[in-house]
């Protein structure tokens, strides 16, 4: 791994017809659950997942939100995307939600943000995000 960057990533491991659940790794070290719309062939304004790939992640003051949060820069065709909190997919309009707790295959709880966005301060390089499915997906109808 280059030495001149951090990498988050998030792998995404279970996929229902709402939405898609996975993990937040801050390296190589496992820190939250992940929630997000589902993904679709074709992108539905707030109700699609965003694609996979690296972006560039930065701390940056959300207008929504009223605070710093992390954002995912140059995901195509979308804008705006910050990990925040939330629980289910009426809580998320595209952006990965990260909580503590994984309820059930719709649910996540325990919000994750304010101790990401000290750990995130925390580091002194630039930071990449990686957004990933697992191998082994589970697919629920």
């Amino acid at each position: 791994m280059n030495k001149d960057y951090f990498f988050v990533n998030l792998v995404r491991d279970t996929v229902t017809s709402i939405n898609v659940l996975g993990k937040l790794y801050l390296g190589d070290e496992y820190f939250c659950e992940t929630l997000e719309n589902t993904p679709r062939p074709y992108k539905i304004p707030g109700q699609t997942c965003i694609p996979c790939g690296v972006y560039p992640l930065i701390l940056t003051r959300s207008n929504r939100f009223q605070r710093i949060l992390p954002e995912l820069k140059n995901v195509a065709n979308y804008s705006g995307v910050r990990l925040h909190g939330g629980n289910t997919d009426k809580d998320t309009e595209g952006c990965p939600l990260v909580a503590y707790n994984r309820i059930n295959e719709y649910t996540i709880q325990g919000t994750a943000i304010n101790e990401l966005v000290q750990k995130l301060s925390a580091i002194k390089k630039p930071i990449f995000i990686s957004v990933n499915y697992k191998v082994n997906l589970e697919v629920i109808s």
